[in-house]
């Protein structure tokens, strides 16, 4: 007699869990996030991100800083990126996306990551005087 065996593997999907807020309601979201913010996104959720904004709605130079924590459906990677203007107004904006677990708290790539490659860069340079 011959037994054969089935194994189903159904892939699991885990919600991401992020910080949820905006300063434009919130004006705890602009100094941080806080345990107040920690939410389920959701299946749908792959990471989280944050929006920081300046703009100048009016163009007086009356300039406004608003920071958004979302979830990000289509997260791949820990990137931050930047953008100008638009539909007239003045603004710009830093957009960091990251996966993990309520990882939208800080600007933390647009500062560790210089930082580490100021690190990395002063270590090669000691390195290569010793040589």
């Amino acid at each position: 007699m011959i037994r054969m065996r089935l194994v189903v593997s159904v892939p699991s999907v885990d919600s991401s869990k992020c910080y949820l807020c905006n300063s434009y309601n919130d004006s705890s979201c602009l100094s941080g996030a806080s345990a107040a913010h920690k939410r389920d996104c959701g299946n749908n959720a792959r990471g989280c991100r944050k929006w920081h904004f300046f703009f100048d709605a009016e163009g007086d130079g009356n300039v406004v800083e608003r920071i958004a924590r979302t979830c990000g459906m289509n997260v791949s990677e820990n990137v931050c990126y930047k953008g100008y203007g638009a539909n007239g107004k003045r603004f710009k904006r830093t957009v960091c996306e990251c996966m993990g677990d309520f990882c939208n708290t800080a600007a933390a790539f647009s500062i560790v990551t210089p930082a580490c490659i100021a690190v990395f860069s002063a270590a090669i340079a000691f390195l290569g005087r010793c040589l």
